[in-house]
């Protein structure tokens, strides 16, 4: 009797500490590309989510979010002004949370660490032409051009502001996402499109691929 006293104690415990909220949302991501040299668009994305809850004012949300990034930029290229590739992508993530109830309402603010695999990834040949040419119009040799699409890692960081009614949290968010993928590209160039010289293009590890950008979205959340 007293092993069934002390489960019960812990239970009632743990239902006090612990608890769980799954949820979905629709975001518009605006990529970095679109805001600092006016190339590229918004694209809409979709995300599941679960999150346990420690207590009243922290919780651990898991999930990931689906995307098609219309204008990934890269790292490590001094000449690259424009965005290079487009993509279809998956992100899964984990954050930490903190949430500052005010009455029904309440602000949440989070950070946390992505993966990100771009499961379609297509270069955008001309922009990358124009932005390695110098004197003359760089051109890649078809099929030449290659790259890897490999896993990303980074960070994201963000702000909600929501409405609780009962078991049920709407909330409007705002987030900034900074990831980096290993890009490896490389291809051979002529200096004209009627050929002429030419040579290779081969930076090795120093280019990487960027998913980096801001993400405004509406979600939802049932509490159970």
């Amino acid at each position: 009797m007293k092993k069934l006293s002390i489960l019960l104690i812990i239970l009632l415990i743990s239902g006090s500490l612990f608890a769980m909220e799954a949820g979905t949302g629709i975001s518009v991501f605006v990529p970095e590309s679109l805001y600092t040299y006016g190339e590229g668009s918004v694209s809409l994305e979709q995300s599941l989510e679960t999150s346990i809850g420690f207590g009243e004012f922290i919780s651990l949300p898991i999930g990931f979010t689906y995307n098609t990034n219309y204008g990934l930029m890269v790292d490590g290229e001094d000449q690259a002004e424009s965005p290079w590739f487009y993509s279809d992508s998956i992100m899964p993530y984990v954050m930490l949370k903190a949430k500052i109830p005010l009455g029904m309402m309440f602000i949440e603010l989070f950070g946390g660490a992505a993966a990100n695999y771009n499961f379609t990834l297509r270069a955008l040949e001309g922009n990358i032409e124009k932005d390695l040419s110098g004197t003359q119009q760089a051109v890649f040799v078809d099929g030449t051009l290659d790259y890897e699409k490999a896993w990303g890692v980074g960070y994201l960081a963000g702000a909600a502001l929501g409405i609780t009614i009962n078991q049920i949290s709407v909330q409007i968010t705002c987030q900034y996402r900074n990831i980096q993928h290993d890009l490896n590209i490389s291809g051979d160039y002529q200096d004209n499109p009627a050929g002429g010289t030419g040579g290779s293009y081969d930076p090795g590890e120093d280019v990487t691929l960027l998913m980096r950008g801001i993400s405004v979205g509406l979600g939802g959340s049932f509490a159970f």
